[in-house]
């Protein structure tokens, strides 16, 4: 199937355990005009990811989720699970997606591919993202096809400190299948990466305690 950008898939994805969609932003390069070709825009998330795994290209960011997948999943490479950025655009280094402004067809498109992926488990890290998802708050932005059926749970969130990042957990319903959906800040932004490693070793968090029904 194809999309406007298509999913990178591990070639053990379909045959884990637990199939991880892990959702990020959107994808940033300087020279913009190369992704008029229809085919390579399409093709951006697979080519960038599969050159982080060969070495050709170092990215923090990827680096950053295998970490958190190897400590709190037992995952280890992006070989095992799904990855896709949310926003169906490209933007310019230097600059930062607006929310709304770019939010373009990407919810129905991150339906789509929830419908062809059929994980077990979605992990977005992104506070931006988590505003546009499909979860108890609104789905307005969402244009449901008759023959599918998407409905969301209440989401459940913790805090560990004033100021500090807040994790949510929620439900999502998809076509007969109850999908949990963690969503985390981004790794980059604050507070990120070290806050999450840190604090969400704490078992007593509510969401922590949903993550560990599924990562026993």
């Amino acid at each position: 199937m194809q999309f406007k950008i298509n999913p990178y898939i591990g070639e053990k994805y379909h045959i884990s355990n637990i199939k991880i969609l892990v959702v990020g932003e959107s994808h940033y390069a300087q020279d913009l005009k190369q992704f008029e070709n229809v085919e390579v825009l399409r093709n951006i998330t697979i080519n960038t990811v599969e050159k982080y795994l060969k070495n050709e290209w170092t990215i923090k960011y990827f680096e950053r989720i295998e970490t958190f997948l190897n400590k709190f999943a037992s995952i280890h490479s992006f070989n095992e699970i799904s990855f896709i950025n949310f926003y169906e655009k490209v933007i310019q280094e230097g600059k930062t997606i607006d929310g709304t402004r770019d939010l373009g067809n990407s919810p129905l498109e991150f339906l789509n591919k929830l419908d062809y992926l059929k994980p077990d488990v979605i992990i977005v890290f992104s506070a931006k993202v988590y505003e546009q998802l499909p979860d108890s708050k609104t789905m307005k932005n969402i244009t449901i096809q008759q023959n599918k059926k998407y409905i969301s749970g209440e989401a459940i969130y913790d805090q560990w400190k004033r100021g500090g990042q807040k994790i949510n957990h929620w439900d999502l319903f998809v076509n007969d299948k109850l999908v949990p959906v963690f969503k985390f800040n981004h790794l980059t932004g604050y507070p990120g990466y070290y806050d999450l490693l840190d604090n969400f070793e704490n078992n007593s968090l509510e969401v922590k305690k949903k993550w560990n029904e599924l990562f026993k």
